[in-house]
């Protein structure tokens, strides 16, 4: 199983997304972007949606914030789950 990274911090602009994660070395940023290379090359569906509270307490799921209503998840299938609000593609 691939390391996992804990992001701190996003901040996106029109033509970049800087992310500053915890505890990841210079040297390992050639192998995690080959990673997400290789997913993003996959062509794996990517979906939105919104759970109900009650639905919300079945998934396991990233977020930074504790949430409990109007949760908007995105799923990178068999890949990821997270809470987020900014728009995303469906490939």
């Amino acid at each position: 199983m691939p390391k996992e990274y804990r992001t701190i911090q996003e901040v996106a602009g029109p033509l970049m997304l800087v992310k500053e994660v915890e505890n990841v070395k210079y040297d390992e940023l050639g192998e995690i972007e080959l990673a997400a290379n290789g997913i993003i090359w996959q062509n794996r569906k990517i979906s939105t949606f919104f759970p109900s509270p009650d639905e919300l307490r079945r998934y396991a799921y990233r977020s930074k914030l504790s949430l409990t209503e109007n949760v908007r998840l995105v799923e990178i299938e068999g890949v990821d789950l997270c809470a987020c609000c900014a728009p995303h593609v469906n490939e």
